[in-house]
């Protein structure tokens, strides 16, 4: 899973954080979080489940991809996304809005998120 290894990954004092501040979603159904050349609104924590990430609607692999943080830099920074993500059946998924990323910012346990 090439391309997720390049999401960083968190410790478990940044997940507890991360769950206080924006509580977990139960994804039931498959969903397309980000789509390919959109700059998204949200960053996404995986803390449990897999994704399909895909170019160009082609499968390009798919996996664990529990600890992820995915979206943060591109909204951060306004980037469109390069791939599209989509989020399998039975993930848990945090949303991270820019306020809450924000707020997450000022955390010492956070700054390699914002570098």
């Amino acid at each position: 899973m090439e391309i997720l290894n390049n999401y960083k990954k968190l410790n478990s004092e940044q997940i507890q954080t991360i769950t206080k501040f924006c509580p977990p979603k139960l994804y039931q159904t498959q969903t397309e979080l980000i789509y390919e050349g959109h700059v998204p609104n949200v960053g996404y924590f995986i803390l449990k489940g897999a994704v399909e990430v895909s170019l160009k609607r082609k499968k390009k692999s798919e996996g664990d991809a529990s600890g992820s943080v995915i979206g943060v830099e591109e909204l951060l920074h306004n980037n469109p996304f390069r791939y599209t993500i989509t989020i399998l059946p039975g993930s848990e998924v945090c949303i991270l809005d820019r306020s809450s990323l924000h707020e997450l910012k000022n955390g010492d346990i956070f700054q390699e998120l914002f570098n």
